[in-house]
This record gives structure tokens, C-alpha cells and sequence, in this order.
């Protein structure tokens, strides 16, 4: 659990000066705002060892990330709920956990490997585009998205930043050697054809959401 610790405090120390720098030149100022820029960089600190497939970090990681799916799942609900059967409203969000609990996190396990591609450059902004994406769908102004996107990325960079330097530990505190296949947690590719097609075409299809559906007030952080 050391390492552990170790990316939530680093990560904490990053969403902190981050925060402290986005209210002082006044980029947001609505502390709601600011607590979730706070919140989605710590998270993001630990995300890429959602591969790690084992101990209490792991089912952290993947609780997390199990329970936004139904959070998710709910608010569409929610948003499309015009009465009727209320038991769909229940049944689907709790039918997305199970399904992303256990099938997901089955085939996630089977065909993943710790400090794969989700240690990787393009994974960093795979999770920058998510944030900004998922942001502008929940309305937030363009600028708020952008900079929950660098948050995200700063987060995740976080945790690269200190598997680097501790390359030879896992989460959970314990020694590891990674396969030198798999490459640094700075890398652009690995030894997998696969994994790689998989994560550029990922890249590729939320840049081209991203700059489809926002355009960023570039002017309003000179």
C-alpha cells in the first residue's frame, strides 16, 4: 500500500497547486467547480494501475470506476425518465454495475497487462479527452472543460512521473520487474500490435469528438 499512498498524496499535492493556480487567475472561481477539479486529479493520480488486477488498490480503482458507469447510467435515465415502469429506472443502472463488475472486469483482467499501454503517454490523453468530453456533455462552459481536462492529465501524468522514478515497485509497495517488453510508463507504444492499434484508434476517435464538439477559448488564458 506504500506506492499506493505514495500517487494519492503526489497526486494530491499536484490537484492542489493546480486548483490554487486556476483560482488565482480567476480561470474558475465557483468552488464547486473547483472541488471537482480537485477531485478528478487525484483520481486520475491512480487510474493507470487499473491494470494491476490484484489486492486493495485494484478493487479501489475498479470499484470507482464500476460505480461511475452507474452513476452514469442512472443520470441518462433520469434525464429520459417521462413515468411509467419505475422499475427500469432502477434495474438498468444496477444491471450496468453487475454487467461492468463482472464481465468488464473479467475481460479487462484477461487482456491486460500492469504497466501496458495504460502506462503510456497517449493513455494521459486518452483520459484529458474522456474528462473534456464527458464535461461538455454535462454542460460545463467550455473553458471549465478544458481545464478539468488538464487536470486530468496532470493527475495521470502524476502517477507516470512516480512509476518512473519507482520502476521497480508495484501499488501495492511490492517489488516488481516488469516485462521489458511492455516499455516505460513514459512510453508511446509497446510490444503489443494489438494494444497499441486499440489505444491510437481510441486517441484518434475522441480527438475527433473533442474537436468536433468544443472549441477552446485559447484567447481567455493569455
Amino acid at each position: 500500500m506504500a506506492m499506493f499512498r505514495g500517487h494519492i498524496a503526489f497526486g494530491a499535492m499536484v490537484a492542489t497547486v493546480g486548483t490554487t493556480l486556476v483560482f488565482s487567475y480567476a480561470y474558475l472561481t465557483d468552488f464547486r467547480l473547483l472541488a471537482l477539479l480537485f477531485f478528478i486529479t487525484v483520481i486520475m493520480s491512480f487510474w493507470p494501475d487499473l491494470d494491476s488486477d490484484s489486492g486493495l488498490p485494484f478493487h479501489l480503482i475498479y470499484g470507482t470506476f464500476t460505480v461511475a458507469v452507474s452513476g452514469i447510467a442512472l443520470y441518462f435515465m433520469l434525464q429520459n425518465y417521462t413515468g411509467g415502469d419505475w422499475r427500469y429506472l432502477v434495474g438498468i443502472p444496477v444491471g450496468a454495475m453487475l454487467f461492468t463488475w463482472i464481465i468488464v472486469g473479467y475481460l479487462f483482467k484477461k487482456l491486460t497487462h500492469h504497466r501496458g499501454m495504460f502506462h503510456s503517454l497517449p493513455a494521459a490523453a486518452i483520459a484529458g479527452l474522456a474528462t473534456l468530453l464527458i464535461a461538455q456533455h454535462l454542460e460545463h462552459s467550455n473553458t471549465a472543460a478544458f481545464i478539468f481536462a488538464i487536470g486530468a492529465i496532470a493527475g495521470y501524468l502524476s502517477h507516470l512521473v512516480l512509476d518512473v522514478i519507482y520502476d521497480d515497485m508495484t501499488m501495492d509497495g511490492k517489488y516488481f520487474l516488469p516485462r521489458p517488453s511492455l516499455g516505460g510508463a513514459m512510453k508511446l507504444f509497446s510490444s503489443s500490435g494489438s494494444a497499441n492499434l486499440f489505444t491510437y484508434l481510441l486517441l484518434g476517435g475522441l480527438l475527433y469528438f473533442a474537436l468536433s464538439a468544443i472549441t477552446v477559448p485559447f484567447s481567455s488564458f493569455v
